[in-house]
């Protein structure tokens, strides 16, 4: 699909609440779910978890990068009505930008997992502490809920930001409890 195309497909989707899938190249597999918000760069989807049929979090991924957007012509859409599953937008999250996205999902979220498929396909699970010239500084958490040393990088590699799913929130609950490791501030003299 051209450019052009998958944008009017992502409009439509969004203003017909239609379940859609979309396909960027990096990716194994489709993203199935509802557009909930959308700009000129960015567009956040509430994915379904065919498994359970229930939406479960969200994916903020680069227009730029989506290769094809169709609507969902399966039992699903009817069946995530009869289940009372309705997409819930995120009206606070700034979508301008990739720093913008991530300081307001660091903002309403305490988790988040972040992206950079285009160089090694790295991703991290954790939170923004902060920001620098076109970097974020983001703490990691292990699998095990630990918090690893600050890391930096540029806020261009990201290609998807995802948040808001049970994982997250179930991580969340125990890592919270661990200590940070934050670095101290230094003392004046």
């Amino acid at each position: 699909m051209k450019r052009g195309e998958i944008v009017r497909a992502l409009e439509l989707a969004y203003t017909t609440e239609s379940l859609v899938w979309v396909r960027r190249g990096c990716d194994t597999r489709p993203w199935r779910g509802f557009v909930v918000s959308a700009s000129d760069t960015l567009v956040l989807l509430q994915v379904l978890n065919a498994g359970t049929m229930r939406l479960n979090g969200y994916t903020a991924i680069r227009i730029k990068d989506i290769e094809e957007c169709i609507e969902d012509e399966t039992f699903a859409p009817i069946a995530l009505k009869l289940l009372g599953e309705r997409p819930k937008p995120q009206p606070d999250l700034l979508l301008v930008d990739m720093p913008g996205l991530l300081s307001s999902v660091g903002a309403h979220f305490p988790l988040l997992e972040v992206f950079q498929e285009r160089t090694g396909g790295s991703f991290q699970i954790g939170r923004v502490v902060g920001f620098g010239k076109k970097k974020v500084h983001f703490q990691a958490v292990s699998r095990g809920a630990e918090w690893g040393d600050i890391q930096k990088f540029s806020c261009s590699a990201v290609t998807r930001v995802d948040f808001g799913d049970g994982y997250d929130e179930a991580l969340w609950l125990v890592a919270r409890r661990q200590p940070r490791n934050l670095p101290e501030r230094k003392k004046n003299a």
